[in-house]
């Protein structure tokens, strides 16, 4: 293999049945680069078929870090938000991919953070950057779709789980045979039970676009394990499924910190072109066309009857499900939830300030929070506009500069709110920060940072999974005007951050039609279901879980006191909840155990 040069400073991954193949990508990644990268060398894996490319980087004539809430990415008018996935850093047992859903395309940037793990049990785990994607396939010939084949695992599997991994091929386009297939990765995780139930759990992850299939270990503690086996998929146009929407020209946009608004649109035009250049049909990734591979999967598994458990979008994903694919479904537990007759975008801001009010109104009632962070709403706002007028400049730990204006503050708060156990130590936190004690706050930013060792995709999304389901499912019926309306009286800062402006121009860019509205509709169904929310959701409030279940004749609704966004990563209470529903969904669950919820216990 050519030899690895010692000045490296990325390095990314590229799936390919061939090493000449994956070289060939490797090489088109350094040309689309524009200069910016240098290729270095490569080693190439025949067993999994991964070849890992290495790159230089030309010193940039700009600071060398992202400049959070400037013009470029992840901060600060970037088109691709988030909160969309977990960060590969550092992660928190039973949490899996994409406990989010993104905002993804909002003005502020809101990018992807990951859940943050207790420093005894934390790891650092490689982020694997996807390949441009292939062309897309024609039908093997004879074959009658869908077709299910064994197929390696094309992820790190787990340490003492049984797992066995498949492809799925069914069409690209249901509506047009001739459009070729996608081919979709499938991991069914077994239980070790010595009879386990019939009736697995299909995990549906969230984004739209977040990858499923990274690192088998983050399975190995998934709470339904116990008597089930867990089916993971990767979505159609995400992660280890052929072909991938993944846009590498926008990951050279946030790599060379080119900083417009307009670079990151022309990044956009640039990935759509090639895609469709290669046969993908953009208008067929959607959660219509998932929920149908998700039919298909199970009859050709054989599995008679299974149980969706879906998380932000997931929940998205399994309402459609239920709406276009009700047979075999047995129960469905709803995490996070995320209707389709809500308004994502037009209520970003009044759901940031919902969670942001009651976090400060939590403490003033705290009757040791209260005095040791008075006034902290105010406060906190104070502090948004002094940083406004004010930005501070960070070294990051990485080098290179963090530039932190009042924007960064909101995303800093926004986020961690989404983090059960870090919400007890937020007004101790913004206390620090608002003293001039920076450590949280750069711990934040240098998260979020692509280091040399990981793949530049910050989001571990695929990109043009998540605008091309956004952008004819949600996009379509909010207008800025709706944002206006829903965001009177809050914070000014609050809703310049959250302006859905972004998002309109992005999906102008990405150019797919939007589809019927019964995509802005409740889904009524009468499937057992359960669904919860943690209190304290910055993004997908409890309300969205009663309206959700207000359309479910047999559904259940719980809010989770003191929890945010994604119940059963963090807290017993639900995932005993849900354990407890599963075993007899046609029965309410359980809910003893949150009589003895409340609120954090707030860090002095």
């Amino acid at each position: 293999m050519t030899e690895t040069h010692h000045s490296v400073s990325e390095r990314r991954v590229f799936l390919a049945d061939d090493e000449a193949r994956a070289l060939g990508r490797a090489r088109a990644y350094e040309k689309a680069s524009g200069g910016a990268l240098a290729f270095r060398g490569a080693e190439w894996d025949e067993r999994s078929g991964r070849l890992t490319a290495h790159y230089a980087r030309a010193p940039a004539a700009t600071a060398p870090a992202w400049m959070p809430g400037g013009p470029g990415p992840p901060l600060g008018g970037g088109w691709v938000a988030g909160p969309p996935v977990l960060s590969r850093r550092r992660r928190t047992p039973f949490v899996v991919s994409g406990l989010v859903i993104a905002l993804a395309v909002v003005a502020a940037g809101l990018g992807s953070l990951g859940l943050l793990d207790d420093p005894g049990t934390s790891r650092p785990v490689d982020r694997v950057a996807l390949p441009s994607p292939d062309p897309v396939e024609s039908a093997p010939p004879g074959a009658v779709l869908p077709l299910l084949q064994d197929a390696e695992c094309r992820f790190a599997a787990p340490s003492g789980l049984s797992v066995r991994c498949h492809d799925l091929v069914v069409p690209q386009d249901r509506s047009d045979r001739s459009s070729g297939v996608v081919r979709l990765h499938v991991a069914v995780f077994a239980t070790d039970v010595p009879e386990p139930a019939a009736d697995p759990v299909v995990f549906l992850t969230g984004g739209p676009g977040g990858r499923a299939l990274i690192d088998g270990e983050d399975f190995a503690l998934f709470p339904f394990l116990a008597r089930r086996d867990l089916i993971v998929i990767d979505q159609r146009g995400i992660g280890h499924s052929r072909p991938s929407l993944d846009c590498p020209e926008v990951d050279r946009v946030r790599a060379q910190v080119i900083g417009t608004a307009a670079r990151r649109l022309i990044a956009l035009r640039e990935c759509r072109a090639r895609l469709v250049a290669d046969g993908v049909v953009l208008q067929a990734y959607n959660s219509a066309e998932s929920a149908a591979d998700l039919a298909d999967l199970r009859r050709a598994l054989g599995i008679e009857a299974w149980n969706l458990y879906g998380t932000s979008y997931g929940t998205r994903l399994a309402l459609t499900t239920m709406r276009d694919h009700p047979e075999g479904i047995r129960s469905v537990i709803l995490d996070a939830a995320y209707p389709p007759q809500v308004d994502l975008y037009a209520d970003g801001a009044r759901n940031a300030a919902r969670a942001f009010d009651l976090l400060f109104q939590a403490c003033r009632e705290d009757p040791g929070c209260d005095p040791a962070h008075p006034r902290l709403r105010e406060r906190f706002y104070d502090e948004v506009e002094e940083l406004d007028a004010r930005p501070l400049t960070l070294a990051s730990r990485h080098g290179g500069t963090w530039r932190v204006d009042g924007r960064v503050l909101i995303e800093f708060l926004f986020h961690r709110l989404y983090l059960t156990h870090v919400i007890p130590r937020l007004p101790a936190t913004l206390d620090e920060i608002h003293a001039g004690r920076t450590d949280a706050l750069l711990d934040f930013l240098d998260e979020r940072e692509p280091l040399p060792e990981i793949a530049t995709d910050p989001n571990d999304l695929s990109d043009g999974m998540h605008l091309s389901v956004q952008c004819q499912e949600e996009v379509p019926f909010t207008d800025r005007g709706a944002y206006v309306a829903a965001s009177r009286g809050l914070a000014g800062e609050l809703v310049d951050a959250f302006d859905p402006s972004v998002a309109l121009d992005a999906c102008e860019a990405w150019h797919v039609t939007a589809r019927g509205p019964m995509e802005d509709e409740p889904v009524t169904s009468d499937i057992p279901t359960l669904v919860m929310v943690g209190e304290f959701d910055p993004i997908t409030p409890p309300q969205w879980g009663s309206l959700t279940v207000s359309s479910l004749p047999r559904g259940h609704f719980f809010p989770i006191p003191g929890a945010g966004h994604g119940v059963v990563a963090e807290n017993d209470c639900a995932r005993a909840m849900a354990a407890s529903f599963l075993e007899e969904p046609t029965r309410p669950p359980d809910t003893g155990c949150l009589a003895s919820l409340e609120r954090p216990a707030f860090e002095p």
